[in-house]
């Protein structure tokens, strides 16, 4: 049992960070929260790239192998633990480290599924509130999420990168993310199949020419799809600024002004960067179309 577990544990060391490379992650959440202080930002990034270094091969952080649940319980998790630390310390930069993590996650989701190939423009969650847990067959609006266990007489195949699911007798887009050679999962929740994708066509030669290959990944410029992704990353992240402001001010104490205090250097783009009523709504009660269309699996 121990050679197994050894054995394991060097593998993983050996899978390489599946993920935008930490320059365009920094980039990021640059572009999309510029109006936080230099040093916000800094160790928001610093915690960020720690994500594609310590835990590269944990599915869940980098929403891979089709681990849609896992990675949203995951951002979740760090949510309420960002509130608690942020509420619970004084120091300034408390809670930035839970944001650079669960942000990388976020951003993640955009480069390693197939949400731009299907044609989506949409961000996958505009809920003020913590994100919705996403489970295998969820659907929102004709878009279900494709992932196991699958049910008996559901059909799934894949032209390319775009995926189609026969549920229940209506014909539905398909999101996945790619598949990883050895993920801490060990077992991907993919469905495999014709309809499975890899996350690299050829990891060997991925490693050295990013261009290569089809892969689902849209983590360098090369790749095709790259700059959509990073844009809806871009987006994501400044709706987690306004998701963050909003679950600060539902903590009260006085959470969400202190916040606005520590972290921002521009209070007038901090602003800007959310709707007037998203901060001011109960996020129980902010729902957007996408949102609205949302199916949980029966």
């Amino acid at each position: 049992m121990r050679r197994v577990v050894v054995n394991v544990a060097i593998a993983l060391l050996a899978v390489p960070a599946a993920a935008f490379k930490p320059k365009f992650h920094e980039e990021v959440t640059n572009e999309a929260l510029k109006f936080l202080k230099a040093e916000v930002r800094a160790a928001i990034n610093a915690q960020n790239k720690e994500e594609d270094v310590a835990r590269a091969g944990i599915d869940w952080y980098h929403f891979n192998d089709c681990a849609f649940e896992g990675s949203t319980k995951h951002i979740r998790k760090k949510y309420k633990a960002l509130v608690k630390e942020f509420r619970n310390s004084k120091k300034a930069l408390a809670g930035t480290a839970e944001f650079g993590e669960l942000l990388h996650t976020v951003q993640d989701f955009y480069a390693h599924s197939n949400w731009v190939e299907t044609g989506l423009t949409d961000l996958v969650d505009t809920r003020l509130g913590q994100w919705r847990i996403m489970r295998p067959w969820d659907q929102f609006g004709d878009t279900v999420l494709v992932a196991l266990p699958l049910d008996k007489g559901t059909q799934v195949s894949r032209n390319g990168k775009v995926v189609t699911a026969v549920v229940g007798g209506a014909t539905l887009k398909g999101i996945i993310t790619g598949a990883v050679p050895l993920g801490i999962n060990i077992v991907s929740s993919c469905i495999g199949g014709k309809a499975n994708l890899g996350h690299w066509e050829n990891m060997v030669k991925e490693m050295s020419d990013s261009a290569y290959g089809n892969g689902l990944n849209k983590d360098d410029p090369p790749r095709k799809g790259h700059a959509e992704a990073r844009a809806l990353a871009v987006k994501q992240t400044r709706h987690e600024w306004c998701r963050l402001v909003n679950l600060m001010s539902e903590a009260g104490d006085g959470a969400k002004e202190r916040l606005l205090d520590t972290w921002v250097a521009d209070k007038k783009a901090a602003g800007a960067a959310c709707p007037e009523e998203w901060t001011k709504a109960s996020s129980s009660q902010v729902e957007f179309d996408l949102v609205k269309s949302w199916k949980p699996r029966k």
